[in-house]
């Protein structure tokens, strides 16, 4: 049976409810994938993906595997992944291009490697440096797999090297099957995304720095998530330009505590916080992540 060119789900014209849809059998994209590039509106099927099942398909395949994570979703859950890929394997950051021009690539892959133990390979389809350096890899072994985690940048990649049409958005999971595309004589599988089921990136643009001197008795509210501490504390706000930063005497009486351990980054969807220090924080929301700093020391 057919896959849809965009997803990879097998393309069917029975019931428009379950993935592969199609109006007509002479498509080659589903409608869900037909409305993602014309209309930017998404079809959420409910699924039970199995984060286990994905990782036995493509250790199955044995090829080549090049595993993504943007910068926003890296943490300990996601190297947990890469670390049970059994192929021959490379790690690659994407959307690096969000991080502030002073803080150096160097720098980051250094921290990737303090933090994680990992060496890190760097992603951004503006940069053609990096561009061609993961295409020389993906030339000299001909047959890989691009993998990682939901949203990282799989499709997009993919598109960019190599001129397909595979569907690309900010929605999960938005490839659902693997997809198979022959490209001179090279053979590439576009592998649907590993779900941590933590934080979706939805930052497009580049970030810029805030640093903020919190005193005791104030808190800092950052587009209504606020949280203060019972000393005084500083932090770095990486954000969009349209984020709202505001600080004034705490008000917050509902925060829930949480600890922030020296080099640490707390992450959420469109922004996030390093801190140098340790310290004891009362937050008013539980969407986040805290993992090891991607931008702070690394000696």
């Amino acid at each position: 049976m057919s896959k849809c060119i965009g997803c990879g789900a097998i393309l069917q014209n029975k019931n428009e409810n379950e993935k592969g849809y199609v109006v007509s059998t002479n498509s080659l994209l589903c409608k869900r994938c037909f409305d993602l590039k014309n209309y930017n509106k998404n079809t959420d099927f409910e699924s039970n993906f199995d984060n286990d099942l994905l990782l036995k398909n493509i250790n199955k395949k044995g090829l080549f595997t090049i595993f993504l994570c943007d910068i926003i979703s890296l943490n300990d859950k996601v190297i947990d992944i890469y670390n049970n890929i059994k192929n021959d394997k490379i790690f690659v950051l994407t959307k690096v291009d969000i991080i502030p021009k002073n803080i150096k690539y160097e720098k980051i892959i250094k921290s990737i490697k303090n933090n994680y133990n990992i060496d890190a390979y760097l992603f951004s389809i503006k940069n053609k440096k990096l561009i061609n350096s993961l295409l020389n890899i993906i030339n000299e072994k001909k047959n890989v797999i691009i993998s990682g985690i939901t949203s990282s940048g799989k499709s997009t990649l993919i598109n960019t090297l190599f001129n397909q049409n595979i569907t690309a958005s900010h929605y999960k999971n938005t490839t659902l099957d693997f997809i198979m595309i022959k490209h001179d004589d090279l053979i590439i599988f576009d592998s649907p995304g590993f779900d941590t089921k933590i934080i979706t990136s939805k930052i497009k643009n580049t970030l810029k720095e805030k640093i903020i001197n919190l005193k005791k008795g104030y808190e800092v509210n950052i587009n209504g998530i606020r949280f203060y501490s019972e000393n005084n504390i500083n932090f770095v706000i990486f954000m969009p330009n349209d984020i709202k930063v505001s600080t004034k005497k705490i008000t917050l009486n509902d925060g829930n505590k949480e600890l922030i351990k020296d080099n640490s980054d707390l992450v959420f969807d469109t922004f996030f916080i390093y801190f140098k220090k340790e310290v004891n924080i009362f937050i008013n929301n539980k969407n986040y992540l805290i993992r090891k700093s991607v931008v702070g020391k690394y000696e």
